[in-house]
């Protein structure tokens, strides 16, 4: 009988020991959360707003212009005419330059025409419009436009349609009417 004793309080000491290595163990992972936690809540919030905007670079728009180099202009292109161009086909008697769409050269009088899509005009800044020469009216009173220098710049669009294609019709509208809206966006080069 002695001999059970003894074994049993062996094995309850050493049950004992493991008992009390588990607790120290727990107690010890608990102080280690514990002092995570409160590193956590210690860090200023500016630092966390910083780490929060620290993002990827985003892509900045880039606008595109169509340059004039003759005249030291470009024209500010919205996305109905990034494919813009210009030639000197023109009708008219006045300095311009021919506006046109790589979109719309599938159509042969849009591409060729002397009546192009649109035109970009260049006149003296005091130069008197003739359709209102009687009230001596300037072409900046009249026309949307800038005033560069000496020179008043503006655009205007083309009175008949080169467009035979029904869909390209409602195209060359959008087209028209962006050139004539990027009258106001004439800049020096």
């Amino acid at each position: 009988m002695k001999n059970i004793k003894k074994s049993q309080s062996g094995s309850s000491i050493i049950e004992l020991i493991l008992l009390l290595l588990l607790i120290l163990i727990l107690i010890l992972l608990g102080l280690y959360v514990a002092s995570k936690n409160k590193k956590s809540k210690q860090t200023p919030p500016q630092q966390n707003v910083s780490q929060k905007t620290e993002k990827a670079p985003e892509t900045v728009a880039t606008v595109a212009y169509l340059k004039i180099p003759e005249w030291g202009v470009k024209i500010k292109l919205s996305a109905d005419i990034l494919d813009a161009y210009y030639d000197s086909n023109s009708s008219t008697t006045m300095s311009a330059f021919s506006l046109r769409t790589k979109s719309l050269d599938l159509e042969p009088d849009c591409k060729n025409g002397n009546q192009s899509v649109a035109d970009i005009f260049k006149v003296k800044k005091d130069e008197i419009d003739p359709q209102y020469e009687l009230e001596a009216k300037k072409y900046s009173q009249t026309q949307k436009g800038v005033t560069i220098g000496d020179s008043f710049y503006f655009t205007g669009e083309s009175q008949y349609t080169c467009a035979v294609d029904k869909a390209n019709e409602s195209l060359l509208t959008k087209v028209k009417r962006a050139f004539v809206k990027a009258s106001s966006d004439i800049e020096k080069l």
